[in-house]
């Protein structure tokens, strides 16, 4: 599924807010309950593949190439002590290249710098008291490094890229 803008796209992926995962596909049935630890992976293929039409790949692209728009659905995890919901785990933008980062002296020049300039976060709650089918998409935005943050990555490349040297 192609999407001619950022509008476009955000119109379609705000759809996804409140829906239950039985109601976004029926592949998510094929979950192993037991399992668990193979469910976000599950999910992350179900929005990626079935609601977005984007192929299972590996690309150094953003996966809204057109838009420069990297998609990551993430699963949230409630913490009742807290009364607060955050991130069940970290995400991976992409593999470390080594050669990449010791060739490239330029953060501006990167592949993950294409790939981190603008993210579609789907963030669903992954419960384990109920069934996978009933796990909710509790909330779509993009998202974009704010100059702070971007000079927070930076900094952090110069200090890999350092070690990696």
């Amino acid at each position: 599924m192609e999407f001619r803008s950022e509008s476009e796209l955000m119109a379609h992926a705000k759809k996804l807010e409140g829906l239950r995962f039985s109601e976004i596909s029926a592949l998510i049935g094929q979950l192993d309950e037991t399992h668990r630890k193979h469910t976000k992976g599950v999910a992350a293929k179900v929005i990626e593949t079935e609601y977005f039409g984007i192929p299972t790949n590996s690309s150094e692209a953003p996966d809204f190439v057109n838009l420069g728009i990297e998609l990551k659905v993430s699963p949230l995890r409630y913490i009742e002590r807290l009364e607060l919901y955050t991130t069940k785990e970290r995400n991976v933008i992409k593999m470390v290249d080594y050669n990449e980062i010791a060739n490239n002296t330029k953060w501006d020049q990167t592949k993950v710098k294409k790939k981190l300039s603008r993210v579609l976060f789907v963030l669903y709650v992954h419960d384990n008291s109920v069934n996978a089918w009933d796990w909710k998409v509790a909330k779509v935005f993009l998202w974009s490094p704010s100059n702070q943050q971007s000079k927070l990555i930076q900094s952090d490349y110069e200090i890999m890229r350092r070690n990696v040297l």
